[in-house]
């Protein structure tokens, strides 16, 4: 049988092998879930990087590992970072790599940091922990077959448009992140796309963890009275997401813009686009060629 460079004490702990780079999934807000092995690796590297030293240096001191040396991952100088990544490898150095909370690499800096280090020669080893979009497909409970996982999601309305589109094309149900000044712009956006119904879910394994689900009207309705506070992840389940139809308003506004004398092609296209919910481009292309 193959070496695999696995390697494991008596007692359960994993022996580090030297010039690797470890991949630590850390607790989204519980401490608790932080795993045995998380915890053995973070205490035996030689260096980890952090998205930010202060989160990881108190995460560190919460859960009783002894300070390590840590260096900062740095999203304005991924390069720059990176290369720091490489050069502790090529000294022999076992390394971690965390993010503030989850998963390394998710929606998080540093995520062409593992293929990079792979294409140098060194090996990456991971360290699974909590993600809050499987925590939120499991709480929300609402995805029953595939999804698509957007990250954070964007906030032009026509971005949202085809990501819907692009779900339904799959019969995918829909899991993003969404910041909370942003919420209810979202929320807006879907109910005018025709999403029946979602699941917000707030501040997962924390004191003040919530699922709100249901109708999208009585959701939007929730957050005009309600100021979102918090971390959210958004589910919506596959069958909520309606075929984007053309009302009767919406056939008005789009008749006169096209039939307006004095707009231009490109002012034509990104009204349109605007309104429908459409990429402008070919939106543009479209009114082009009539």
């Amino acid at each position: 049988m193959p070496d695999t460079g696995w390697k494991w004490l008596s007692n359960g702990a994993e022996e580090l092998v030297a010039s690797t780079l470890y991949l630590v999934g850390t607790p989204i807000g519980n401490l608790g879930d932080l795993s045995y092995r998380a915890r053995w690796i973070l205490s035996a590297v030689d260096v980890i990087f952090a998205e930010d030293t202060r989160v990881t240096s108190s995460l560190l001191r919460q859960v009783d590992i002894a300070r390590r040396p840590l260096e900062r991952f740095s999203p304005f100088d991924l390069e720059g970072s990176i290369a720091k990544v490489i050069g502790y490898l090529q000294s022999g150095s076992r390394v971690a790599f965390v993010s503030d909370a989850g998963m390394p690499s998710i929606s998080d800096p540093g995520s062409g940091l593992g293929p990079r280090v792979r294409s140098e020669g060194f090996q990456v080893r991971v360290v699974p922990g909590p993600t809050a979009e499987s925590a939120a497909v499991a709480l929300g409970g609402a995805i029953a077959g595939g999804y698509i996982f957007v990250g954070f999601l964007p906030t032009s309305k026509a971005k949202i448009a085809e990501i819907l589109k692009s779900a339904k094309s799959l019969d995918y149900g829909v899991v993003f992140y969404v910041a909370p000044h942003d919420l209810r712009k979202v929320l807006n956006s879907l109910s005018e796309l025709g999403v029946a119904s979602l699941a917000v879910i707030r501040e997962m394994t924390k004191l003040y963890e919530e699922v709100i689900d249901g109708a999208i009207d009585e959701i939007v309705s929730h957050f005009s009275r309600v100021d979102p506070r918090g971390e959210f992840v958004v589910t919506i389940e596959a069958s909520a997401i309606e075929d984007q139809q053309i009302g009767p308003s919406e056939a008005k506004q789009v008749f006169d813009i096209l039939v307006s004398t004095e707009a231009t092609t490109a002012e034509k296209a990104k009204k349109v686009s605007k309104l429908m919910g459409l990429d402008r481009g070919e939106v543009y292309d479209l009114l082009r060629r009539l």
